[in-house]
């Protein structure tokens, strides 16, 4: 599993969040890495916005 913050732009204080995950693990509990994660942009970062694009056919991701 890969988790992370792309594309951040501090001058509009936002960034893309993204992840990859096997077919296999889809819908075993990805959201406790998500939240480290937009917890890290949000209070460490000073996001105001993050944004995420569904890649796979995963309906449950988007």
């Amino acid at each position: 599993m890969r988790v992370g913050l792309m594309h951040v732009d501090r001058k509009n204080q936002n960034a893309e969040v993204g992840y990859w995950l096997a077919r296999k693990y889809w819908g075993q509990g990805l959201a406790k890495a998500l939240r480290l994660v937009l917890d890290l942009g949000f209070e460490r970062l000073k996001m105001r916005k993050t944004y995420a694009r569904g890649m796979h056919p995963n309906a449950r991701s988007c």
